[in-house]
């Protein structure tokens, strides 16, 4: 595949765009990116077309298990040789593209320059495609540790660590384990009354976008944080609901660990009346340790129960996903796949030059790394471990 191809109509299009485009993408790259932080990425190598898909191989060679060393060697007898272990990972990955047009007409009245307008959205558009499909990738990821009633915390970041290192998952140089978060996810780690040793990096990130450590929002214990709106909220598993008075319209479940603003949706009711429906989503308010109320809105107004009590219930609180990468986490297609087309030239389709176009396409994908770090020598290899965690932590704000 070439690196960063880029094909047009006009005869000696000028290399000064495409290297600009070029520059533009790698900066966001390297910058712009949550899901894919530097020194996470395994690259992995595109192979044969399958069908309409391309196939994705990750290869890797385990350590030799050190048991298998022969202890002690017999005089004049050479041992047994030990059988080197392949672990290759192989997955599919398609090509994506888009275009965009700007018309004669368009580019004579607009007082702005549209062929380069194009460029930089396109060049957005494309590391913004790579960074949802890395976003699905590790939504998709089973979730290690789900903290039904609780926001992050040290000690759940701790924890974390502890397992991380257990099954060898090294940390990025530099940057130690990454943590990708919604703010109110974090918001909830800096809630708490005491953060030894927690520094808001922020203030030391150029505002240029070509800085690598532009995105770092803070590091605290091993961890640099990375937030983003775009790490959608999930609901949790179903938990044993509060029961509603109707003459009050609040709600008492003992130790519910909620707080104002938080989303809930039921999943079963008992009574209530017609305000309250399940699969319906209800925001939390009039916090006390074992009450609340909810409204149709966060921050609105009471929700009357209109006809009778809620008498037994179960629902589901918005969680907030957090993705704890470490070196090599997260295998990916070469980004040198991408392609860069433009336009600006009549042609069959095009016959009087009423508009041009600007487009980019590549073969993207990506898949969480699961390694076998050892192998026998007899050539069996280890056990597989996910090389990064989930967490799941309930918002952290506080309206």
């Amino acid at each position: 595949m070439p690196n960063f191809g880029f094909q047009t109509s006009v005869g000696g299009f000028s290399s000064t765009v495409h290297n600009a485009i070029q520059k533009r993408v790698l900066d966001t790259l390297r910058a712009g990116l949550i899901a894919l932080p530097k020194g996470s990425v395994w690259p992995a190598e595109i192979g044969p077309m399958r069908g309409e898909n391309f196939t994705v191989a990750l290869t890797q060679y385990p350590d030799l298990l050190d048991a298998a060393v022969t202890n002690p060697l017999t005089e004049g007898v050479p041992p047994a040789a030990l059988i080197l272990g392949v672990d290759s990972t192989n997955f599919t990955v398609a090509q994506v593209g888009a275009w965009t047009t700007a018309t004669d007409v368009a580019k004579f009245q607009s007082p702005h320059d549209l062929r380069q307008i194009a460029i930089d959205k396109i060049a957005r558009l494309a590391v913004q495609t790579i960074d949802n499909i890395a976003l699905t990738s590790l939504a998709a990821h089973t979730i290690d540790k789900e903290q039904t009633a609780g926001v992050l915390s040290t000690s759940l970041l701790l924890d974390i660590k502890g397992e991380l290192n257990a099954r060898n998952v090294q940390p990025v140089p530099g940057a130690g384990y990454y943590a990708l978060c919604h703010p109110y996810a974090l918001r909830g780690l800096e809630g708490e009354a005491s953060l030894n040793g927690y520094v808001d990096v922020t203030s030391h990130s150029a505002e240029k976008a070509s800085d690598l450590t532009a995105g770092a929002v803070s590091q605290y214990r091993g961890f640099t944080f990375l937030r983003s709106s775009r790490i959608a909220g999930v609901l949790s598993a179903t938990r044993t609901g509060p029961t509603g008075a109707f003459a009050t319209d609040i709600y008492t479940l003992a130790g519910h660990g909620l707080q104002n603003g938080i989303r809930i949706q039921f999943v079963t009711l008992t009574g209530g009346g017609s305000n309250i429906v399940i699969s319906t989503d209800y925001y939390v308010r009039d916090v006390t340790t074992n009450t609340f109320r909810l409204a149709a809105t966060k921050g609105g107004v009471s929700i009357d129960l209109n006809t009778s009590d809620i008498t037994a219930s179960t629902f589901k609180t918005e969680q907030f996903p957090v993705y704890f990468l470490g070196a090599g986490s997260v295998a990916a297609g070469d980004v040198s796949t991408l392609q860069y087309f433009q336009t600006d030239a009549p042609d069959s389709a095009n016959p009087l030059n009423q508009f041009g176009t600007t487009g980019f396409k590549g073969i993207f994908g990506t898949k969480v790394v699961t390694s076998k770090d050892t192998v026998s020598g007899a050539g069996s290899l280890g056990a597989a471990v996910d090389r990064m965690m989930t967490a799941t932590v309930m918002s952290g704000e506080t309206l």
